[in-house]
């Protein structure tokens, strides 16, 4: 079953803080993987449903690394620019 079909898309409503929304996202994938895995016969293969649960969370890591490096990133920069402006009106 899919779970964007049933009107859950996990990336609505996600915190801002990007750990916070790659934790949220990791539950809601776990689970759908969990249900998945309890509703499986015995032909069917769960090492798929295993990858895709490993697929979705790398893409939602890579996201919100992303988001982590770009708020790194502008930190750094404010940082640099409020060395460099403090810097100069001491000279």
């Amino acid at each position: 079953m899919n779970d964007f079909a049933a009107g859950l898309d996990p990336y609505q409503d996600l915190p801002e803080d990007p750990e916070e929304a790659f934790l949220k996202l990791e539950a809601h994938f776990f689970a759908e993987c969990e249900r998945k895995l309890e509703a499986v016969s015995q032909n069917d293969r769960i090492d798929i449903i295993y990858v895709n649960y490993i697929a979705k969370v790398l893409a939602a890591s890579k996201r919100s690394n992303s988001k982590v490096n770009s708020r790194a990133k502008s930190r750094r920069l404010k940082m640099s620019i409020l060395t460099r402006t403090s810097t100069s009106t001491r000279t």
